[in-house]
């Protein structure tokens, strides 16, 4: 009986299709998110009543959160993810799923200050904030998971993670 991820029957081109769907979903997510912001943000239909100090500050809020933890996510998610595939001190699925749980990590560290940045737009009524959000979609984009990466790491995506042959079904 197989394991649920036995690394022997589970195509490495299925892992990478999981950590770009996954990866696509949270880039829609946020631009949709952005589009309802911009065009419900500041309507008569939104009452905050926030005071105007607290909507100067959230800027800053949002702009420190960013500068913690997207930049940093942006920047290293490819070091993670080679680091996370080329390991020879794990299995090639435990490799893969070191490189998928890296992968969902860094972008929700992306996500999260976008989606702030939504917020703040859609309660100050401003859409300049929308720009903070757009950097952050730039970012979740710019970090797509590719193919080339597990080709580097040595794994050729039309076998198991294991290395074998699969056989066409």
């Amino acid at each position: 009986m197989a394991r649920p991820f036995d690394p022997a029957t589970v195509p490495a081109r299925r892992v990478l299709l999981q950590a770009q769907i996954i990866h696509g979903a949270l880039c829609a997510g946020l631009f949709s998110f952005g589009v309802v912001a911009f065009f419900i943000g500041g309507s008569d239909s939104v009452d905050t009543q926030l005071p105007e100090e607290t909507l100067r500050l959230l800027p800053l809020v949002a702009g420190g959160l960013t500068a913690l933890t997207a930049l940093p996510a942006m920047l290293l998610t490819g070091r993670f993810a080679a680091r996370n595939l080329s390991d020879e001190h794990f299995d090639p699925g435990l490799r893969a799923q070191r490189y998928l749980f890296s992968r969902i990590i860094c972008a929700a560290m992306i996500e999260g200050p976008g989606l702030f940045w939504g917020v703040i737009s859609f309660l100050s009524g401003d859409p300049l904030h929308l720009a903070g959000l757009g950097f952050c979609l730039f970012a979740l984009l710019s970090t797509l998971p590719r193919a080339a990466e597990w080709e580097d790491a040595g794994f050729d995506l039309d076998r198991s993670l294991t290395g074998e042959r699969l056989d066409e079904v």
